[in-house]
């Protein structure tokens, strides 16, 4: 990453396919240390099978913190459990927040 974001949260809805899951493979190299990745989507079987594969990942050992939220962001419950999942993971020592809004229809 061209600047230095600190730590960071970062939300990913659709996190568990495609582009989504492609994002979430990357961030262990973007981010620094200690950063958070709440990723969301509505399979729970595809989000633990990404948490395992980051927790396996060399570049990911031990440095970010996932949270998992099986949500469908079309549901008002949806939106509320991620909201909700977000405030607890997040520190006062976060720098700063991104969203990225991957979530799609099918």
């Amino acid at each position: 990453m061209g600047a230095d974001l600190g730590r960071v949260m970062c939300i990913i809805t659709g996190a568990s396919r495609g582009f989504g899951r492609a994002l979430v493979r990357e961030m262990p190299r973007l981010l620094k240390p200690r950063s958070v990745l709440v990723l969301v989507a509505r399979s729970g079987d595809e989000l633990r099978t990404l948490q395992a594969e980051l927790s396996e990942s060399e570049t990911s050992k031990a440095s970010l913190l996932a949270e998992l939220v099986v949500a469908d962001l079309a549901q008002m419950e949806g939106l509320e459990s991620v909201v909700r999942k977000s405030k607890e993971a997040f520190s006062e020592d976060i720098d700063h927040i991104i969203l990225i809004n991957n979530a799609g229809t099918t």
